[in-house]
């Protein structure tokens, strides 16, 4: 019965959704009955609601320029529309983001990839520890939109404008969100060689790509005239990790830091420990996605290796592997091939009966126990955000 619950082709990514948000709502209620900001970051974005941006030139002290305006836009919108605190405004505005990423990623990844592989995808990505960033007042959850809407009209229900307008808003929602464009502009230039240089795509490439630019680069005016520096937001992330922006050569040789978090399994740490998971989560997803490959569309291939990679200089500092499995979230290509790995792992070593309804299929055994294991460490973080032991 439970099987066939979550194999409902409309039901399944409400359900894990619906899950994930009620364990992260008893981890916290107290602080969101009092109408309280959410922790960490979110009390930033709660300031930039109320207040708006506010810089004084000074780039070692942390303010709320080192922002970009797309989440807390949407929280400000919320917070109007309904009358609540900045504080639920940023919860249901998350809430809500996730929800619609969770169905138009499930609608995505089945029309390429089948259902059982969608509805553990959807299922490992929401229960997935850092999960807690799609409902705890980040921007995570409005970057995760903008890509579900990116892949569903380029892949699915291909409308050009759609796609450049979910890449500009990607671009507004964090900071790496600008490297999307490279990602539709390799895609495009494939599909122009593909189809025998035809005029088509030579017109995506020409007006299409260039127009994705175009919300950076108007936020980048915005701090110009406002604040008197173009790059004031990225300029500003050096009071946070204390380096800026490091895409160095030896931040890529040199990852030290996470290595060293992965160690700590081995030292008596637990599993359950928020950086070694990360960093598993991060560089596993990877590998396992660079095994499974040739499975994917191209762009998707592109997407979930070429994005990560373009982050590790990030993930490679000190500072940085405290995010790790955070910057994990944006690349569900990667908890697809988690789910294609228990598809394999099942057939070979439960061997699960088969449905016998394609249009209902059976969801294997193996996907349960790590599902479950994911939300446990979901809820022990969800605690940690609440109660603010520990700060990534």
């Amino acid at each position: 019965m439970l099987r066939r619950i979550v194999t409902s082709t409309s039901f399944a990514p409400v359900l894990f959704w619906a899950i994930s948000l009620s364990v992260f709502l008893i981890q916290g209620w107290d602080i969101i009955a009092a109408g309280a900001h959410l922790p960490w970051d979110a009390s930033w974005y709660g300031r930039i609601v109320l207040e708006g941006y506010r810089f004084d030139g000074d780039y070692s002290v942390q303010q709320t320029v080192a922002f970009f305006p797309l989440h807390p836009g949407v929280v400000w919108v919320v917070h109007r529309l309904l009358g609540v605190s900045v504080g639920v405004a940023e919860l249901v505005a998350c809430a809500t983001m996730t929800l619609a990423a969770c169905l138009i990623f499930h609608r995505t990844l089945k029309h390429l990839l089948g259902e059982p592989v969608a509805t553990m995808t959807v299922g490992l990505w929401v229960a997935n520890p850092f999960a807690i960033y799609l409902f705890n007042g980040y921007s995570e959850a409005a970057l995760v939109l903008c890509l579900a809407i990116f892949f569903w009209f380029l892949l699915v229900r291909p409308r050009m404008h759609w796609v450049v307008l979910a890449v500009i808003a990607a671009s507004l929602a964090r900071p790496y969100g600008i490297f999307l464009s490279l990602v539709f502009f390799l895609y495009a230039l494939h599909a122009w060689w593909r189809s025998g240089w035809d005029h088509t795509w030579r017109t995506v490439l020409l007006v299409h790509v260039p127009l994705t630019f175009t919300g950076y680069l108007g936020w980048a005016l915005y701090c110009q005239l406002r604040f008197g520096d173009p790059l004031a937001t990225l300029h500003a992330t050096q009071a946070w990790t204390g380096a800026g922006m490091p895409l160095t050569v030896s931040n890529y040789l040199t990852l030290q830091a996470p290595l060293e978090s992965v160690r700590g399994l081995f030292t008596g740490d637990t599993v359950l420990d928020p950086v070694a998971m990360g960093t598993i989560l991060f560089f596993g997803g990877l590998l396992l996605f660079l095994a499974f490959a040739r499975r994917f569309p191209p762009v998707l291939v592109l997407f979930g290796l070429l994005m990560p990679l373009l982050v590790l200089p990030v993930v490679g500092q000190r500072g940085g592997v405290m995010n790790a499995g955070r910057y994990e979230l944006p690349y569900i290509v990667h908890f697809a091939a988690l789910a294609m790995l228990l598809v394999g792992f099942d057939r070979r070593v439960v061997r699960a009966e088969p449905s016998g309804d394609d249009s209902n299929p059976s969801i294997p055994l193996a996907f349960y126990p790590v599902y479950l294991l994911f939300l446990a460490a979901f809820a022990r973080y969800a605690g940690y955000n609440f109660n603010g032991i520990w700060v990534s």
